[in-house]
């Protein structure tokens, strides 16, 4: 029972901080477009990295509190020795709280009400799920499908926990899913600022509003 509860928790915690990221970060990120705040964001000197640096800050502390109380009481609770291997543990936990993080924010980025952000976040976490060992194994999907999961940043992150719990994995000996986890992360964060640049472009050149009224002089 401990073996299979170790072999389990990994997924579990994963799955958790999968959908927090998701939920959590597209729902800030609508809030903030919403807020009345907008506007002065727009139109502040303030540089598009430094807005997107300080939402994701903001998403990072809320998940990594989240978590923090998650594993406590997971420790507190059972008795199979989870996270054995602490700073490694550690250090794939901050990745996933990254990694989710910013992919939430991307949905956020993209929806234009709370209600499509998270129908967007449940439906991407369930399709990265299902792509995963958790639901149907990945050595029984065909190849197409089984190349897609082998990109799963959920299958990577939570087989790397699983790895580094059971069997004290060191992150040098897997450099090829490091640098994976690395270049998603890279990849989420160029595509907020280019999403957050061309919402800045098409705010001061009016894309999409109405034409001016003409200026009719006065007799």
């Amino acid at each position: 029972a401990r073996s299979n509860l170790t072999y389990v928790y990994p997924y579990v915690l994963m799955l958790v901080i999968m959908f927090l990221g998701l939920m959590l970060a597209s729902a800030l990120v609508v809030m903030d477009k919403n807020s009345t705040a907008a506007f002065r964001a727009f139109t502040t000197s303030t540089r598009d990295e430094y807005h997107v640096l300080l939402g994701f800050v903001t998403t990072f502390l809320i998940l990594l509190a989240q978590t923090a109380v998650l594993i406590l009481a997971s420790l507190f609770f059972l008795s199979a020795p989870l996270l054995a291997n602490l700073g490694v543990s550690l250090i794939i936990i901050v990745a996933a709280i990254t990694l989710f993080a910013f992919l939430g924010m991307v949905i956020g980025y993209l929806s234009s009400s709370q209600e499509a952000a998270m129908i967007t976040s449940l439906s991407l976490g369930s399709v990265l799920l299902f792509l995963s060992n958790v639901v149907i194994p990945i050595e029984s999907m065909n190849r197409a499908v089984h190349a897609i999961s082998v990109l799963n940043p959920y299958a990577v992150l939570s087989e790397l926990l699983r790895q580094a719990i059971v069997l004290d994995l060191k992150l040098r000996a897997v450099p090829g899913k490091v640098a994976l986890l690395a270049a998603l992360i890279v990849a989420l964060f160029l595509t907020i600022l280019a999403i957050q640049r061309a919402a800045r472009r098409r705010y001061f050149q009016g894309t999409g509003a109405e034409p001016p009224t003409p200026h009719i002089p006065a007799p």
